[in-house]
């Protein structure tokens, strides 16, 4: 919802739940492929179970900016091997780990992760007139990155009449 603004981890327990969706207006969290994070993407709030069922995800990018994990965000995700991490053993050392997240903390880490994102396919939607655009790039991790492509706006080209508005 639009207004939520506190989270309890273990409310989608289902391993079917593969994928959290935010509000786009929502002040306080944001979602990214799926996982849910603190609108400024300093705290991982919450993984989906869904994705880690049944030997799903067995690698996973935490972005740089996370400086805290919550309670119960990597519950019940045994298979988690490897993080990749955009930051430094320093960094991560830092990081607060909430209760039960031994998933994440049993995993291997790689620090200072850089995104590759030449490797797939890039997917393309078209500026118009009145709408940007965008260029979104997703790496091997299935981390993304979107470039906006501006709106194109109005020109008046050479066959183009201009007409005086008249009030009647």
């Amino acid at each position: 919802p639009k207004n939520l603004q506190t989270f309890n981890g273990t409310i989608f327990n289902s391993q079917s739940f593969k994928d959290y969706k935010v509000h786009p207006d929502n002040p306080y969290f944001t979602a990214v492929n799926g996982v849910l994070y603190s609108k400024d993407m300093t705290e991982l709030v919450a993984f989906p179970i869904g994705k880690c069922a049944n030997g799903g995800v067995n690698n996973f990018v935490i972005p740089k900016t996370v400086n805290k994990i919550g309670d119960y965000a990597f519950w019940s995700c045994s298979s988690l091997k490897t993080v990749y991490y955009g930051g430094s053993q320093t960094q991560w050392s830092s990081i607060s780990f909430g209760i039960d997240n031994s998933a994440l903390t049993k995993a291997t880490i790689h620090y200072n992760h850089i995104h590759d994102y030449t490797l797939l396919p890039a997917v393309t939607v078209e500026p118009t007139c009145t709408q940007a655009g965008y260029i979104e790039y997703t790496c091997m991790y299935g981390e993304t990155y979107r470039e906006t492509l501006p709106a194109l706006g109005h020109a008046a080209g050479a066959d183009a009449t201009v007409v005086t508005p008249t009030c009647t």
